[in-house]
């Protein structure tokens, strides 16, 4: 893979994340889902790295992984084993998240239950909603104590793209900038 289709998937992998992060793309007027917007606004502007596997979709992966990590300053991506700085900052990130919720038509959510997550209790929550791009259904464990989002579950359905399953869990205790990484 050449550098400019790594930065290229890069770019793709972060505008998918904020779509992940922004995945409560609800109304506000819905109270559930205001805690499920604010979960993952306040995951955005908290240094985190997040490890995803992506099954399905369209070229049928079968369990791709990727990671990213984001400082605050900026957001790095691992592409085909290599960390690279992804053009998009966290305003960029943002901004396509509050895009992303005026977009969004026939949004639902829910809280369904509460588990712990790695012994963190937590609230589970199911979303709903549809855009011009794609259905997604979701479950979203957001932390009890600090608000943040700790794993999520989405099935996406992009229509003639093929559905795709995606797992996000994310980390938040010692998170820096990969080394070597400008």
């Amino acid at each position: 893979m050449s550098r400019h289709d790594a930065m290229t998937s890069a770019a793709a992998t972060a505008v998918m994340l904020a779509c992940i992060l922004g995945a409560s793309a609800a109304r506000a007027e819905d109270a559930v889902c205001k805690t499920v917007f604010d979960a993952g606004e306040k995951t955005m502007q908290t240094p985190n790295h997040q490890y995803v596997t992506q099954t399905g979709g369209p070229s049928g992966s079968k369990g791709r992984r990727s990671e990213s990590i984001h400082t605050g300053e900026a957001s790095y991506i691992l592409v085909d084993g290599q960390w690279h700085r992804s053009p998009l900052d966290i305003k960029a990130m943002l901004e396509q998240e509050q895009e992303n919720r005026r977009n969004t038509k026939n949004e639902h959510c829910a809280h369904v239950r509460d588990e712990a997550v790695d012994g963190e209790a937590a609230g589970v929550f199911s979303t709903h909603y549809e855009s011009e791009y794609a259905k997604v259904d979701a479950l979203i464990w957001i932390s009890r104590s600090s608000g943040l989002t700790l794993r999520e579950e989405l099935d996406m359905d992009p229509g003639d793209l093929g559905k795709s399953h995606m797992s996000v869990r994310t980390a938040y205790s010692g998170v820096g900038a990969p080394a070597g990484v400008k």
